[in-house]
C-alpha cells in the first residue's frame, strides 16, 4: 500500500444525543459523507465523562480536501 504524505487527522466531539443525526439509520449518512468526501471517518464508542455528558469523539482523516469536506458534511448535520 502506498503511504499518502499529506494525511491529515482531525478530531471531533459530538454530544452523544446528536450522534444519530450524523450516524443516520443503519449508518447511511456517516456511509454517505464517507463516499462524498473520501475520507476515513471513525466514530469512538460512548465514552462516560466525569459530569455524566457522553460525547463521542470522531476521528476524520485522509487528505486535506477529504478531512475539511468531511468536517462541513459533519457540521451540516
Amino acid at each position: 500500500a502506498r503511504t499518502q504524505t499529506n494525511t491529515q487527522q482531525h478530531e471531533m466531539t459530538v454530544p452523544n444525543d446528536l450522534i444519530g443525526c450524523i450516524i443516520g439509520k443503519g449508518g447511511t449518512k456517516i456511509a454517505e459523507i464517507r463516499q462524498i468526501s473520501g475520507a476515513m471517518i471513525r466514530i469512538s464508542n460512548c465514552e462516560e465523562r466525569e459530569g455524566g455528558n457522553t460525547d463521542r469523539t470522531i476521528t476524520i482523516s485522509g487528505n486535506a480536501d477529504a478531512v475539511a469536506l468531511a468536517q462541513y458534511l459533519i457540521n451540516m448535520r
